[in-house]
């Protein structure tokens, strides 16, 4: 167990394949596997990090949970709340919102997205910002416009602007052909929907949900 100190927050040592078989996890989780079986009930905690036996969390839901809590926050939406204080961030914050919609409606529905990539965002994007069919524009432009345009291009496209003062996260100009942004406003909403899912999963009477998350973790990461 000496070996294993090294392996604390923050560090980016390369795990050795004789100390674990698949490293880090997430900022705060990581798998051991050396003795796979030792730690039945989960989780350990040394120094910052918690670690998992490589069957353990095979078959512990509540620590897929707490991975994918850690992944989340820790290597995307923590970053992109302390870049809403720097000036020239709104593109970066943008992105790192807009890689979160398909990714959590995924582990909602129960499924990886395959084909229906689009299909996922707009439906992630309806959940969220409550749009109703008459403002569905608004979900195509997003789509084509912000999505496309960072993932595909490394842009938006040309109907988008950022803009600090807007009073909502986002919303459509009259002539359905142009969107506004206000990156920090829209990570705000993320957040929240994020919290909110998390409370859901932790929660064990939500049978359905949980049971969503799994199948959908089982499908990303086979085993």
């Amino acid at each position: 167990m000496k070996k294993e100190k090294k392996y604390i927050k923050g560090n980016t040592i390369k795990p050795k394949e004789s100390e674990f078989r698949m490293g880090l996890l997430s900022p705060k989780y990581a798998i051991l596997s050396d003795s796979p079986n030792k730690y039945t009930k989960g989780q350990i905690n040394l120094d910052n990090m918690s670690f998992f036996g490589i069957k353990n969390i095979d078959r512990d839901l509540d620590g897929k949970i707490l991975v994918y809590e850690d992944r989340v926050k820790g290597w995307f939406l923590n970053f992109a709340k302390m870049l809403t204080k720097e000036q020239d961030a709104g593109f970066i914050v943008l992105m790192i919102c807009t890689s979160y919609l398909e990714g959590n409606q995924q582990f909602r529905e129960g499924k990886i997205s395959k084909r229906e990539s689009s299909k996922m965002l707009r439906d992630s994007l309806k959940r969220i910002f409550k749009i109703g069919k008459e403002n569905e524009p608004a979900l195509t432009l997003f789509v084509e416009e912000v999505r496309h345009g960072l993932f595909h291009d490394g842009m938006t496209r040309n109907n988008v602007e950022i803009n600090a003062n807007v009073m909502y996260p986002f919303f459509i100009s009259e002539n359905k052909k142009r969107i506004l942004i206000n990156p920090r406003l829209f990570l705000f909403v993320i957040e929240d929907d994020f919290e909110d899912y998390i409370s859901i999963l932790k929660d064990s009477k939500n049978k359905k949900e949980r049971e969503n998350f799994e199948k959908c973790w089982r499908e990303m990461y086979p085993e």
